[in-house]
This record gives structure tokens, sequence and C-alpha cells, in this order.
């Protein structure tokens, strides 16, 4: 009994820690859209379409409704060297980006402005992106990301993500992938 008094304790405790990180994370997510919104970026994002499967490995597109709500436009290319796109990455358990390892904070997919975005203008957004190679169910997200160019690459870390978020789950069934399918 104490075994099993034991294991469930730890089990609670773990679960309690991971709560813990996942409100920080919310907060912190929360405090970058609040800067965000008072620097004039928001935006209100629809789902077109989103795929629910695909070959893993292979492009995927999806579609989406974007309106500026915010106070300023938009630029494909800022004066401070930033750059505004729509973005999607696969999100793990803890609300963080995965890279194709299943480790840090590589973007996976954007779909740059290629002209001026006014306020309250709402445009249809093509988003293509490779996906994961690993079977199972992944956690993909879509929003708008202002992001400074690093080296001739985004960096989502120096990225600033705003507006709402797109969240949909994408299955890679086994079996089903690029290299499997030659």
């Amino acid at each position: 009994m104490k075994t099993l008094c034991g294991i469930i304790g730890g089990a609670v405790l773990l679960y309690g820690v991971w709560l813990l990180g996942m409100n920080y994370v919310g907060h912190e997510r929360n405090q970058e859209l609040e800067v965000m919104r008072a620097e004039g970026f928001d935006a209100k994002v629809d789902i077109v379409y989103v795929p629910s499967s695909g070959v893993g490995g292979r492009e995927v597109s999806c579609e989406v409704m974007v309106k500026n709500i915010g106070t300023i436009a938009w630029e494909p290319k800022g004066k401070d060297g930033s750059a505004t796109a729509l973005g999607q990455f696969e999100q793990s358990a803890v609300n963080r980006m995965v890279n194709r390892e299943g480790h840090g904070n590589q973007p996976q997919g954007r779909a740059p402005l290629t002209n001026s975005f006014p306020v309250g203008a709402v445009r249809q957004m093509s988003l293509t992106f490779i996906a994961p190679v690993q079977p199972g169910i992944h956690h993909m997200r879509l929003q708008m990301v202002n992001e400074k160019e690093k080296s001739g690459t985004h960096d989502a870390e120096a990225g600033r993500w705003f507006g709402n978020t797109i969240t949909f789950d994408f299955v890679v069934p086994d079996g089903v992938s690029a290299a499997a399918k030659g």
C-alpha cells in the first residue's frame, strides 16, 4: 500500500509541476501578446482549410483568412529588418516549438507578406510546410509572426507571435512517409 501511495503521490507531483509550467508558459505568452498589441500588432485568423493527415516528409498546404485588427499596417520588410508572416510550427505537450529532432525552437513554415497589409484589410493566405516524418498525432499551430532576420533565415526565437492562434492536429499514419513511398 505504501508503494502504491508513493507512486500515486509522485504522479500527482509531476502533474502539478507540469501544470505550473503550463501556467508560466501561458502567462509569458499573454505578456508577449500584450506587448505586440501595444505596438499596434494584432490579427484575427480564421481557418479556410487545414489538413487532418498526410504523408510524412511531404509538403502540406493550408489556407486561412487573416484580418489586420491592429493599429498599424504590416510590411513585408520593416525599416528595422523585421518581416511579418503567417507562421506554422509543431507544438509540444508543454506549448513549446518542436524542431524535426523533437526539441528546440526551429520554425517550420512561413508565408511571408508580399506587400503592405493595411489596418482593417482581410486577405486569404496560403502556407505550405513539410509534414513531420514521425508517425503519430502532431499538434500544429498557425499564427501571425513578426521576426527579425538572422543570417539570411528567420529566427523563431527573435520572432514575436501575435493575434489569435489556430491549432489543429495533423496525423502521419504508420508506414506512410515520403521515404516509404519512394
